[in-house]
């Protein structure tokens, strides 16, 4: 969790509104079917249209330098020709280091996936997805491209956990996706139950299972699940803070401030020592 993620955290004490700008578990419906009268009820609902990476990369190769661009045409005419498995792999490999020159990740990303398609192997799948979703997280890319580097990302992870299913990591990925850029919101907590069913002391599984307690109000049962979190690893401050969150939710504000304090305890970051300070000044407030 980032440092601005936990200070946003900290502001949202008590609150799921702000857990629910945290964690956008693509619980909202973006379906707009119901027509004038409830007659568009009937009607199967129009699928979204998506910009791809594919129809990015035309749009950055029309303005590249034409040295770069030659050097792209040339690495796909050599993969579209050739069928060779090492030829290919190592095409799409100068393909990954172009773009990356060219500052670029969302494309680099994209050769990547492509290189894992080839492959099929476990490791490279998990990589491909990592890949996007460092774009996704941290911002570093086309913003019209969002939607479809989740896609890619959940493609990549689904991939990887159907190549080797003792993954349980891999899984927790795939969960998260499902669960913050997409509307498969269950597949994502079924994923989880079945790992903490596994191991029942998966740090992140669990972790995931707290945020969508806290998120669909279900404060007890986020209790449960981030007070093992932070038992697993107390040295860890996002598992305070959501537990934290959930404790406020419940309405157990006494409780709520004890883990702050506990998280206080922990961080050697003064800025955000100062933020966890007036969070806990605005939870005595509720108490009196």
């Amino acid at each position: 969790m980032g440092k601005k993620q936990i200070i946003l955290l900290v502001f949202a004490i008590a609150t799921t509104v702000a857990i629910y700008l945290f964690f956008p578990v693509g619980t909202q419906n973006n379906n707009n079917n119901q027509a004038k009268g409830g007659a568009a009820r009937d009607q199967a609902p129009m699928e979204e249209k998506i910009f791809t990476i594919d129809a990015y990369i035309a749009e950055v190769n029309a303005a590249l330098a034409t040295d770069l661009k030659k050097k792209s045409a040339e690495y796909l005419a050599s993969i579209e020709g050739t069928n060779n498995f090492d030829q290919n792999i190592k095409d799409y490999t100068s393909l990954v280091d172009l773009y990356s020159a060219a500052e670029k990740p969302e494309i680099a990303a994209f050769y990547i996936y492509k290189k894992a398609q080839l492959i099929r192997e476990p490791k490279v799948w998990e990589k491909s997805g990592d890949n996007f979703i460092a774009l996704y997280a941290d911002n570093l890319m086309d913003e019209r491209l969002r939607k479809d580097v989740m896609k890619k990302a959940i493609d990549s992870y689904l991939n990887a956990s159907n190549a080797d299913t003792s993954n349980l990591d891999v899984k927790v990925k795939l969960a998260q996706c499902y669960m913050e850029g997409s509307n498969e919101v269950m597949n994502g907590v079924t994923l989880l139950l079945n790992v903490v069913q596994t191991n029942p002391s998966h740090y992140g599984a669990n972790l995931l299972l707290g945020k969508f307690g806290i998120v669909s109000g279900q404060y007890e049962k986020a209790i449960a699940r981030l007070e093992k979190v932070v038992s697993l690893q107390s040295e860890k401050i996002e598992g305070y803070f959501l537990l934290t969150d959930a404790y406020a939710g419940n309405k157990n504000f006494d409780k709520a401030i004890e883990t702050l304090s506990k998280a206080k305890k922990i961080s050697k970051d003064k800025e955000l020592i100062a933020q966890i300070d007036a969070a806990i000044a605005q939870l005595k407030q509720k108490t009196n």
